[in-house]
């Protein structure tokens, strides 16, 4: 239900904080608050009920005090974060949106091009630097135009009273915000940036988590690191040397395996030419090639075109677990006399549920139906010899 209190200590979602959770109690119900929201001068609370709740009654409120200290260190941290933004990028990096919830914040920002290393570890270490400062963190009310005189930053196109409220970070921040905060800069605890990307033109997004979310990413990353380590057999230190020697052995391995299978395919070539058949006055091959891809394959029927010559026919197939993969080739008076590869192969490639076609010289199509491959080397040979004459 949505339930409305005299007072409450209950932060309503506003400035891209999320509301406070908690729960109420009333001498006949007990309320589990889920979202707060700000309706003209009301606080309206969604809340769970267990039991019975009438107008006028007296409810004791309590807000989640974790889960508070949570969202406030986040806050806190994303002053911190636009500052130090600033500083490191310019003062063109102003905040376009943001989120603060008790995981994690994230704040949109302008600038133009996506943030190096080197300026992501600046900026960490600028909002870590103002944490072990613990700076007081002091809130104020004064009118727009004091706090415009005394520096407060606004952002751009926020709707501000006449009375508002700033949130002034030692020397180091001073913002307009309602929002919850810490009471010295020390209790974010620490500051970790967890992901830096664009969301639109001229605007990127930082994510980041402080405090002990902060402590558990941290240990998550480095229990991550403590698993890779123990299955190469290595330390998380020497994780960088480990895989970088694996790196060098396994492109050894892949240059020895390419090489195996150049040789392979070289032998598989020789072979097939054996068996090209002589179809008046033609070099005809029509054969299942033995293994590899559709680029090697298309590779072996050019150098068996050039063994063979221009009076050849050479149509080619690769059988896959799930799809065939075909290829012809037609020499120059294999074309005058009125071979065309691109009719042969979308033939023998419909024979197999698949399609493709090409030039009178070459064409190249895929099938489907691994099944039908003796069909349609057999379709394949019929119309080379007819078109033959």
């Amino acid at each position: 239900v949505l339930l409305v209190t005299e007072q409450t200590p209950f932060y309503a979602e506003s400035g891209g904080e999320v509301a406070d959770d908690g729960i109420m109690k009333s001498r006949q119900a007990r309320m589990e608050v889920v979202d707060v929201q700000k309706v003209g001068p009301w606080f309206v609370h969604t809340v769970k009920i267990f039991g019975k709740i009438a107008v006028g009654d007296s409810v004791e409120m309590e807000v989640a005090e974790e889960i508070r200290m949570d969202i406030s260190r986040n806050h806190s941290a994303t002053h911190l974060l636009h500052k130090a933004l600033r500083t490191v990028l310019g003062e063109h990096a102003q905040q376009k949106g943001s989120l603060v919830e008790a995981d994690r914040l994230r704040f949109d920002f302008s600038h133009l091009q996506a943030l190096s290393e080197a300026e992501l570890d600046q900026i960490e270490d600028l909002v870590n630097a103002s944490i072990r400062a613990d700076y007081p963190v002091d809130t104020l009310l004064a009118t727009l135009d004091e706090a415009k005189k005394m520096g407060a930053t606004a952002l751009f196109g926020e709707k501000y009273g006449q009375e508002v409220r700033v949130v002034k970070m030692g020397d180091y921040s001073m913002e307009l915000c309602g929002g919850c905060h810490v009471i010295r800069t020390g209790q974010i605890g620490s500051f970790k940036i967890i992901s830096e990307g664009s969301v639109g033109s001229g605007l990127r997004r930082i994510e980041a988590v402080t405090g002990r979310k902060a402590v558990a990413y941290t240990r998550s990353l480095e229990k991550n690191a403590q698993e890779m380590a123990n299955l190469l057999k290595t330390t998380p230190l020497d994780l960088k040397h480990r895989v970088q020697a694996l790196q060098k052995s396994l492109r050894e391995a892949e240059k020895e395996l390419e090489q195996m299978k150049n040789a392979m395919a070289k032998a598989a070539e020789n072979e097939l030419i054996i068996l090209a058949k002589d179809v008046k006055g033609f070099k005809v091959l029509v054969a299942l090639f033995p293994e590899g891809d559709a680029v090697r394959l298309r590779e072996a029927a050019e150098h068996m075109r050039d063994k063979l010559g221009e009076k050849s026919i050479i149509l080619l197939a690769i059988a896959g677990e799930e799809k065939l993969a075909f290829i012809c080739f037609a020499g120059k008076e294999a074309v005058q006399q009125g071979v065309h590869a691109g009719k042969i192969i979308g033939a023998v490639a419909k024979q197999a549920g698949g399609g493709g076609g090409g030039r009178p010289d070459m064409a190249q199509a895929g099938g489907k139906d691994v099944s039908k491959l003796k069909e349609c080397l057999a379709l394949g040979e019929k119309m080379i010899v007819e078109s033959l004459g």
